[in-house]
C-alpha cells in the first residue's frame, strides 16, 4: 500500500520541481503524456527525449533515473 503512495508523491513532486513541463493528451485515450530525458538501462550515456504516460513517470524517475530536465539530454527547455 505505501509504494503505489510513493510513486505518487515522487511524480508530484518531479511535475512540481521542474520550472519546465511539456505535456500533451491523446485524444483517443485521453492519456496525459509527459516529455521527459530517459536514461536507457545499460547505457545511461545514451539519454533520450521521449514521451511517456503520467501514470508511468514515477516509474521512469525511480527506476532509471530519469529526469523532466530535458537539458540532460542536451535540449534547451522551452515554454509550451
Amino acid at each position: 500500500m505505501k509504494q503505489p503512495l510513493l510513486l505518487a508523491a515522487a511524480a508530484g513532486l518531479m511535475l512540481w520541481s521542474q520550472p519546465t513541463v511539456r505535456a500533451q493528451s491523446s485524444a483517443e485515450k485521453g492519456d496525459l503524456k509527459v516529455q521527459i530525458c530517459h536514461f536507457p538501462p545499460g547505457n545511461p550515456a545514451n539519454g533520450q527525449v521521449i514521451w511517456v504516460s503520467i501514470s508511468a513517470l514515477p516509474a521512469h524517475v525511480i527506476l532509471h533515473g530519469d529526469t523532466q530536465d530535458l537539458s540532460a539530454c542536451g535540449e534547451t527547455p522551452t515554454s509550451t
